[in-house]
């Protein structure tokens, strides 16, 4: 036999998980953006554009 949460509880669970998958979505986006800044600036350096 499963146990069962309360509606009202098993309503706070699902908006838990769908705030948690919206961040790790935010997360992903950050870390591609910040890969994305690292290669651009290691390029310019590489082309003698900036100094270290």
């Amino acid at each position: 036999m499963a146990l069962q949460l309360p509606q009202e509880e098993q309503a706070l669970h699902a908006e838990t998980f769908r705030r948690l998958t919206t961040f790790e979505s935010l997360l992903a986006r950050t870390a591609g953006t910040g890969r994305g800044l690292v290669d651009d600036v290691r390029d310019r350096l590489a082309a003698g554009g900036l100094t270290g």
